[in-house]
């Protein structure tokens, strides 16, 4: 599951991806949701939802199971999309980052940089594309922004990490204002200062 958690606000978007042992491939999902699609988008509107994953044999060396995995912020399109490949085929993995983010490679069993890639399918392949993980800061909605607490954003990241947020008068020189536990993927920051400034710039940096 991505991201992981053991619970997750309404509405929540989580990619589920089966990983079929060698031998063997996702014969479909079962459950809260269906179909054969692998990786699964899964919007969290039940409190308590049940997803299965079955999985059946390859039933024999001519046939291939391809896993692809994200890590990052981005995702990937498979063309043909299936689970079950004929050996030989060949399929095309095109790596998509999300808004201001960056493709940095594939690893696994693909090491190359190419977008969008090539893959023989000889036999069972288990490919992860990789992402930058930039966090953004934004101002969207009627309560954020200049107000008498001060000014108010938003920080959008990875789940579960702790952000310094820093602020700046010339986007030179950065001053830490405050930290924000990300705990659940998207967080609010005020800085109380702000209020007298003609103007200050922010960024968002992950703690070690």
């Amino acid at each position: 599951m991505n991201p992981a958690s053991a619970s997750y606000p309404y509405g929540t978007e989580v990619r589920l991806t089966a990983l079929p042992v060698a031998g063997n491939y996702l014969a479909q999902w079962s459950g809260s949701v269906g179909g054969i699609s692998n990786p699964m988008i899964l919007s969290v509107t039940n409190p308590k939802p049940v997803i299965g994953a079955v999985f059946a044999s390859l039933g024999g060396a001519q046939a291939c199971a391809l896993t692809v995995l994200s890590e990052g912020l981005g995702s990937v399109t498979i063309t043909p999309q299936t689970n079950r490949y004929p050996r030989g085929t060949n399929v095309t993995l095109q790596a998509v980052p999300d808004p201001d983010q960056t493709f940095t490679g594939w690893t696994g069993d693909a090491t190359a940089t190419s977008n969008p890639l090539i893959v023989g399918m000889t036999s069972n392949k288990v490919i992860i594309a990789t992402f930058s993980k930039r966090p953004t800061l934004i101002v969207s909605t009627p309560l954020e922004g200049l107000s008498d607490l001060g000014f108010r954003l938003t920080l959008q990241g990875e789940w579960g990490t702790v952000y310094r947020i820093d602020g700046s008068t010339d986007a030179v020189q950065w001053t830490p204002l405050g930290w924000v536990t990300n705990t659940w993927g998207t967080s609010q920051f005020t800085d109380p200062w702000s209020t007298n400034l003609p103007q200050r710039f922010y960024r968002a940096v992950a703690d070690p």
